[in-house]
């Protein structure tokens, strides 16, 4: 069956409409269903400014169509021109589930140890050694248990 709005493309979406009570199917094509009925909030600008690459990360909408993976959130809002749509074509009208709950303990631990290495980073350029201390006590506290392997599948974030 073919889109009834372009009557070019092969209808894989279906959308019910109610018409004086009674009710009408109608078929689309997955573009013209996202053109119609999905709203994208992100013009791809903000602060009434446009990007071609976010200035938060320096992912650009070129690297963007390569991958298909934004390098922060913000990206939504800077590129989110070129990232919405592409989101919205790879994930159609499912609703977004998220990483796998069977991700390994081990992993959770390297996650978080790449995310204080950041921090601690940013806590001695700002000036925070207090906060940069913390954080590296924790660093070194995780990086000891990953190497010694006791992944008890406890440990507390103090951040």
């Amino acid at each position: 069956m073919l889109c009834m709005k372009c009557r070019k493309n092969q209808a894989t979406k279906t959308y019910e409409r109610v018409f004086g009570g009674k009710k009408r199917e109608e078929y689309y094509c997955l573009s013209c269903f996202h053109e119609s009925f999905v709203s994208v909030e992100s013009d791809g600008t903000e602060n009434g400014k446009s990007y071609e690459v976010c200035p938060y990360c320096g992912t650009s909408e070129e690297t963007l169509k390569k991958t298909s993976l934004v390098g922060c959130a913000k990206c939504y809002k800077t590129i989110g021109k070129t990232a919405i749509p592409m989101l919205i074509r790879m994930q159609g009208v499912e609703a977004h589930r998220g990483k796998s709950a069977a991700t390994s303990n081990s992993e959770h631990i390297r996650l978080r140890l790449e995310e204080l290495a950041t921090l601690i980073k940013v806590y001695r350029e700002t000036g925070e050694n207090e906060r940069a201390k913390k954080c590296l006590d924790e660093y070194n506290k995780l990086n000891r248990r990953l190497s010694e392997g006791g992944n008890d599948g406890k440990f507390t974030r103090i951040h």
